[in-house]
């Protein structure tokens, strides 16, 4: 992820026409589910994950987009205000109609 928003980066302040968007399928997927957290580790690197990549967006002074499919629901107002559809409220991707 450091490597793609470097790159994004120097093409960027180059004018490059390089698409300048990033899709990320479930980044928290490594931390979760952890019961055995009792210091809640694996809440707090994923939190540092996503305000690395809000981070960066905000660098790149929104010139790239980041688009991101994900299971966790972050509790901080900057994640809550970046989700656009909640999955976890019972919607699916991909609804059931579409192959039944």
């Amino acid at each position: 992820m450091i490597a793609y928003f470097a790159l994004q980066k120097y093409f960027i302040s180059l004018n490059k026409p390089v698409p300048r968007f990033f899709f990320i399928d479930q980044p928290s997927q490594v931390y979760f589910p952890s019961e055995i957290d009792a210091q809640d580790t694996d809440k707090k690197e994923v939190n540092n994950l996503y305000q690395f990549i809000f981070n960066r967006v905000k660098e790149l002074d929104g010139k790239i987009q980041v688009i991101i499919v994900d299971h966790t629901n972050l509790n901080n107002e900057e994640f809550q205000k970046a989700v656009i559809e909640k999955w976890w409220d019972g919607k699916k991707l991909i609804p059931d109609n579409w192959y039944k």
